[in-house]
């Protein structure tokens, strides 16, 4: 009776251990499939200027840390993770911490970030979606974080330009109400400063020497010179 007993209670033991050691290779099999892949890389990161302009800036930061993983990811990390990302990007729209990137063209590249990082988070309720279109959206989430960090470098650098031509906050107001400038979008100011940068540096350069082009002399040819008209004093009296 213990013998029967004993060989039942084996028996149970091991139907009830096989199903978790089939979902244990399940998963192995699954995480084997689902290897990281190089996406693509981010085109443009922040400028020297920049990025130390924004090094306090916690929240891009934070950014830059989760958009760094997309460019190595696996299917389910890129959905998985766009939630979080996407919250991250919606709180700095609310509230952009840094006075001169607090203005609407920044914000409307952050906001064609959050489209993109929302767009993949739609995707993870979707369960026919493909890796390839998975894939697809986290290039464009990439190239939409270029586009940022390009905006960016462009706002620091129209300030050094600004700087180094002793341009004002007025004297921007000024020019943006001359030129019907649209406020954040400072582009013609900046071709504006480029055009003078480059005035100014040419004005700088010494001028070419042109050397003086001498007349060949016409050989064998001595032209004659012509005698002086006779006066009336000179001429022949009348005998």
């Amino acid at each position: 009776m213990s013998r029967i007993l004993f060989i039942a209670i084996i028996f149970i033991t091991i139907i009830s251990c096989t199903p978790d050691e089939d979902k244990k290779m399940d998963e192995v099999k699954t995480t084997t499939l689902q290897e990281k892949a190089k996406v693509s890389s981010i085109g443009i990161t922040l400028s020297p200027t920049a990025k130390k302009e924004v090094a306090s800036w916690e929240k891009y930061q934070l950014i830059e840390t989760k958009m760094q993983r997309y460019q190595s990811v696996t299917k389910s990390e890129a959905l998985q993770n766009a939630r979080d990302l996407s919250l991250l990007i919606e709180d700095v729209l609310d509230t952009i911490d840094v006075k001169i990137l607090d203005r609407p063209d920044v914000k409307m590249r952050f906001n064609v970030l959050y489209n993109h990082a929302f767009r993949l988070h739609d995707m993870l309720s979707i369960t026919s979606i493909s890796e390839e279109e998975v894939m697809t959206e986290v290039t464009r989430l990439l190239d939409a974080y270029s586009a940022v960090n390009d905006k960016i470098n462009v706002v620091y650098k129209i300030e050094e330009y600004k700087k180094s031509f002793g341009i004002t906050e007025l004297d921007t107001m000024m020019f943006a109400d001359k030129s019907g400038m649209i406020s954040g979008d400072e582009a013609p100011l900046q071709e504006e400063l480029m055009r003078s940068d480059k005035s100014t540096k040419k004005a700088k350069q010494k001028p070419k020497r042109i050397p003086l082009k001498l007349k060949p002399a016409n050989k064998g040819f001595i032209k004659k010179r012509k005698s002086p008209p006779l006066k009336k004093s000179d001429s022949f009296k009348k005998n």
